[in-house]
């Protein structure tokens, strides 16, 4: 105990005793009181906002999902000219690329109603200029992979492919 000659008409007080962790839960101190409760117009927000938040995030990962188990071919441009319309055959259809101008590139997604399939890139035969020609071997259309060909001046055709995370991450 702790006497206090000061202030006779006070009885004294213990002295207090130092909180370790495991001791319990220590009382609220009047110096920091706990913060007032958010107004209502808060809490409404909160109870929109958080399954919001959720199913946006939900529609993201979908998208992301159903984009990276779609099979895309990448055109590049490395020559110093613009390039000529091209022509894809995937499954006994043509596509047509667009021109191209030089480090320009032009994406495209191998459709999903087609069967695997080799994909062909052909050039249109014009006099004086490079011609560009490749096959691949037979791409599934959900497969996830990204195929990257890069076109040079001399007519060669460098390619790349990875597959996508999705894919990966699906196993198939």
């Amino acid at each position: 105990m702790n006497p206090s000659p000061h202030n006779l008409e006070k009885p004294p007080q213990p002295l207090p005793t130092p909180a370790f962790a495991g001791d319990g839960v220590l009382p609220p101190s009047r110096g920091f009181p706990a913060p007032p409760p958010p107004p209502p117009r808060l809490r409404r927000l909160a109870r929109f906002a958080i399954p919001a938040f959720i199913t946006f995030c939900l529609a993201v990962a979908a998208t992301a999902w159903h984009r990276g188990k779609q099979a895309r071919i990448i055109i590049v441009n490395e020559c110093q000219d613009h390039l000529p319309a091209l022509s894809l055959f995937v499954g006994g259809q043509s596509y047509t690329v667009p021109p191209l101008d030089p480090e320009a590139s032009y994406r495209w997604v191998i459709p999903d109603n087609t069967a695997p399939s080799p994909v062909s890139l052909r050039t249109p035969d014009i006099p004086g200029s490079p011609s560009w020609n490749w096959d691949s071997p037979p791409i599934p259309p959900n497969s996830g992979s990204r195929i990257i060909l890069h076109l040079w001046d001399d007519g060669s055709v460098d390619v790349s492919s990875n597959r996508s995370v999705w894919a990966d991450l699906s196993g198939e």
